[in-house]
């Protein structure tokens, strides 16, 4: 028997309502934190496949040596592309805004460090899957640049991240909680202007490892539309939400 019209549209409502709530708690989430996704086992497509993302993420004041501590928003669009059914390459572009809660910076010059242009590649692989898909290991390689070189006369930030992860999966229908390791290996370079001085300085992060926790929600016709909320910790919380269409 095929459902009612009102069934239907009752239950296209309770999706919009479900996907709206998951993105407004992964705004309010990266408000307070920043995080490149890294995780995410179901966005390893099939040989040939494509997908594009829309994604925002946030890191709270990360701990670096010297009791420093950075804090970034950022929001991003990304494409993949399947290389094989087990290993898919990413490229992401997007813009940042980063500040620092430094002691050491005289309170006479601004600790912000304005909109920053973001770049980024990775290479997810699934590594293992049972014969019925239930259970996966997967890992990522990824690097992450964010910076604004254009900015001649005001403070600028040089940031170069290698991030590695590492994670067990368990399929649950349309959802697929994962759980792992990532080690995210930072080196920040900035300057900061007055009309008088320039100051250059490095930070070096105070942790690179963490645990990482994540989960995966398939729907959409033929579950080709994915939503991924992601969080670690390392020095400092990070989340990430991140919406994608695969075709």
């Amino acid at each position: 028997m095929q459902p009612s019209r009102r069934h239907q549209v009752r239950i296209r409502h309770r999706r919009f309502l479900i996907v709206h709530l998951a993105w407004s708690l992964g705004l309010l989430a990266a408000r307070a934190a920043y995080a490149e996704p890294s995780g995410s086992p179901s966005r390893i497509l099939q040989k040939g496949q494509w997908e594009m993302e829309l994604g925002g993420s946030g890191l709270s004041q990360r701990t670096m040596k010297g009791g420093a501590k950075v804090t970034v928003y950022a929001g991003s669009h990304a494409r993949g592309y399947g290389l094989t059914n087990r290993i898919s390459i990413y490229g992401k572009i997007g813009a940042a805004y980063a500040r620092t809660d430094d002691s050491s910076i005289p309170t006479n010059i601004s600790n912000s460090f304005g909109t920053n242009l973001i770049l980024g590649g990775q290479l997810n692989a699934n590594l293992w899957r049972t014969a019925t898909g239930s259970w996966e290991v997967d890992g990522s390689v990824g690097y992450l640049y964010m910076g604004s070189p254009h900015k001649r006369n005001k403070n600028q930030m040089n940031w170069n991240e290698w991030q590695l992860t590492t994670s067990v999966a368990r399929s649950l229908g349309h959802l697929k909680p994962y759980a792992g390791i990532k080690l995210s290996v930072p080196h920040i370079d900035y300057q900061l202007r007055t009309d008088k001085v320039t100051t250059h300085a490095r930070y070096q992060p105070k942790g690179i490892v963490g645990p990482l926790l994540g989960i995966d929600w398939s729907f959409g016709e033929d579950q080709l539309t994915l939503l991924n909320l992601e969080g670690s910790y390392i020095g400092g919380a990070e989340v990430d939400l991140v919406l994608t269409k695969k075709f």
